[in-house]
């Protein structure tokens, strides 16, 4: 039997060709929607998206050269944490770590290991962007969890990352060695992503300010363009701020109708929503538990069910009983609004200052996206602005706009599922608040498009 050191030296000495020890990548061909675009769901999308950028990961891992094995990641030669091999492309500015483990057994360590050199190469080069540094595992990819934490890494930190197999033809001939890319199946993603891009799982804040004359609001009429931009730039400003903290939502402000600003103390509003990771969480765990079978919302949602020991098993061992005593998911899951308040709180503020320094009066509320639709006073009495999408909501909303006008510009005629028609460019929906709701609606409810075109 072939050791981890025996493959290490062997890679190492193949180190301008190790590319070729690489099997051709069997990703899987992009989900191809019906004509009328009636099938398209969150799933398709993000799976089409994941294989997308695997294909171009993976040809760009084919153009790094090693420059590198066991390498030190600090000033003292003798340090225990050593990086197997750190390589670099010769056509993309793209520096690698590579990782290499043999056994399943040690396999699992290969993320904290990924990530102290990770962190080791940002140091040492600072303001790195996500796509400068690339993870490649060499492991035998049959724990459970280093495969999640793959998807995970792809999907959600959006962070370039590869898994390669190692296998021989001949478990005694060292120069048999072959690298098979791991691609995760679509059953694998939809277990993940399924669970993750719901309704119920956005929490929304709404931060309100006080009515200001000339600036924000001008009586008896609606805002002008000048005013309309200011709410936009607040809107761009928080999105940047959501985006840098890797929030996965959107945002936008609004105003109510200037007839009802004496009823309505505060009628600038800016809403932020995001995907809530707790609700995620619990969701994930119960659907684990029951097989993928049931799909319960109301069960899942059901407080009784939001238990920190059943996503986290290994708390029972010595804290079982703090558990019993206070549900610490529960309360992770309120709280994490709190993130999207402070973010709010903050640009409101900022924007408001003025040489005087005046200080307006700001109020809050927090709901699901769900309720905040639901009720006319907070969602339909007013004008709502450009909304600015982040992080995987914003890839998604931008695929899907793509897929409706390459339909719309493949078959003349083309009748829309949801729109009655579209503008002649993109940029004209992609910031739209009325075309992003029902794109919404159009994820979450396939009974929607049934509805529009019966």
């Amino acid at each position: 039997m072939l050791s981890e050191k025996q493959i290490q030296e062997h890679i190492w000495k193949q180190r301008d060709t190790w590319t070729e020890l690489i099997d051709i990548a069997e990703i899987s061909e992009p989900y191809l929607f019906a004509d009328d675009l009636s099938d398209i769901t969150p799933n398709s999308v993000i799976q089409n998206h994941i294989y997308n950028r695997l294909s171009r990961i993976d040809k760009n891992v084919r153009t790094i050269e090693l420059i590198g094995c066991e390498v030190p990641l600090d000033k003292e030669l003798d340090s225990t944490l050593r990086a197997d091999f750190l390589g670099a492309s010769i056509d993309e500015p793209i520096f690698a770590i590579i990782e290499l483990k043999k056994n399943v057994q040690t396999e699992r360590q290969a993320f904290s290991e990924l990530l102290a050199y990770s962190n080791h190469i940002t140091t040492a080069f600072p303001t790195t962007c996500k796509e400068d540094i690339y993870s490649v595992l060499i492991a035998p990819m049959e724990a459970r969890i280093t495969r999640e934490s793959v998807i995970h890494t792809l999907v959600f930190d959006r962070r370039p990352i590869y898994a390669l197999i190692p296998y021989f033809t001949d478990e005694d001939n060292i120069e048999t060695l072959r690298l098979k890319p791991w691609i995760p199946s679509s059953e694998d993603l939809s277990k993940i992503t399924g669970v993750a891009f719901d309704h119920k799982n956005f929490s929304l804040v709404k931060i309100a300010w006080e009515y200001i004359p000339e600036f924000w609001n001008e009586p008896n009429k609606d805002p002008s363009d000048w005013v309309i931009a200011n709410f936009n730039r607040v809107s761009v400003l928080t999105a940047q701020i959501m985006e840098a903290q890797g929030l996965h939502g959107f945002v936008y402000c609004s105003q109510v109708w200037p007839e009802l600003y004496k009823a309505f103390p505060f009628p600038n509003s800016m809403i932020i929503a995001a995907l809530n990771p707790y609700i995620i969480g619990n969701t994930y765990w119960y659907i684990k538990e029951n097989n993928y079978l049931e799909n319960n919302i109301s069960q899942m949602l059901n407080r009784k069910n939001f238990q920190i020991t059943n996503i986290l098993p290994g708390l029972n061992k010595s804290a079982k009983n703090i558990h019993k005593e206070y549900n610490y998911l529960s309360n992770l899951y309120d709280l994490w609004n709190s993130h999207l308040f402070r973010i709010g709180l903050n640009v409101v503020k900022r924007v408001n200052q003025d040489y005087k320094g005046s200080k307006i009066s700001i109020n809050h509320a927090c709901m699901t996206w769900e309720s905040y639709q639901k009720s006319l006073m907070e969602d339909s009495y007013c004008k709502n602005f450009d909304i600015i999408t982040t992080g995987l909501v914003r890839e998604i909303y931008c695929d899907v706009t793509s897929i409706d006008y390459e339909a719309t510009a493949k078959t003349p005629g083309f009748k829309h599922p949801i729109y009655d028609g579209i503008p002649n460019y993109a940029i004209n929906i992609l910031n739209n608040r009325e075309y992003f709701s029902r794109f919404l609606s159009r994820m979450f409810n396939p009974e929607f498009w049934i509805q529009k075109n019966d």
